[in-house]
């Protein structure tokens, strides 16, 4: 295993990264994986928290690119195309994303996580008011949804999070 010029190893950066992410440092995370990818870029698993972390912080397009490579790394994985999926789901192509979540499933027939996604990406949603922030109620340029229940939208990821433990109940609820 390589180490850095500090002495650090791979999987020292890899572990800061996973408790950087348990405490909701997510943008630490991203950068204690980053050092993890400069030294083994062949590990799938950073690659995968990379994207979980980039999807705590709304940039999609980013998680996706991390999910593809896990994807590429170790095709077998479910982790990878849930990640790959719900990526998808934040850029809103949900016919992709049902895709990656189904082959997710495919590959893990017993994930109730990923069971429940797909079913709620299945079911027709009905009609809101999409127009304009939940939180702050106003007019989106460019908007986001909530990636776990699809019905409720934002201006941007703090409106997201700042709204999520009023959101939270009716979001369980949704995949229910």
């Amino acid at each position: 295993m390589k180490a850095s010029a500090s002495g650090l190893k791979a999987d020292d950066f890899k572990l800061e990264g996973n408790d950087q992410f348990k405490i909701g440092h997510y943008a630490q995370a991203i950068t204690c994986y980053s050092q993890a990818l400069k030294l083994n870029a062949s590990d799938e698993t950073c690659y995968c928290n990379r994207s979980a972390a980039l999807l705590k912080l709304a940039r999609y397009e980013d998680a996706l690119q991390d999910a593809n490579k896990c994807i590429e790394l170790k095709p077998s994985w479910a982790k990878g195309h849930y990640r790959a999926g719900t990526a998808l789901v934040g850029l809103r192509k949900t016919q992709d994303a049902i895709r990656c979540l189904e082959t997710a499933l495919s590959l893990d027939p017993a994930n109730e996580e990923v069971a429940r996604r797909l079913q709620l990406l299945r079911e027709p949603r009905p009609r809101v008011d999409s127009t304009h922030c939940t939180k702050c109620r106003t007019v989106m340029k460019q908007k986001m949804a909530c990636s776990r229940c699809l019905k409720t939208f934002y201006c941007g990821a703090e409106c997201q999070r700042s709204h999520w433990p009023t959101h939270k109940p009716d979001c369980h609820k949704a995949g229910e």
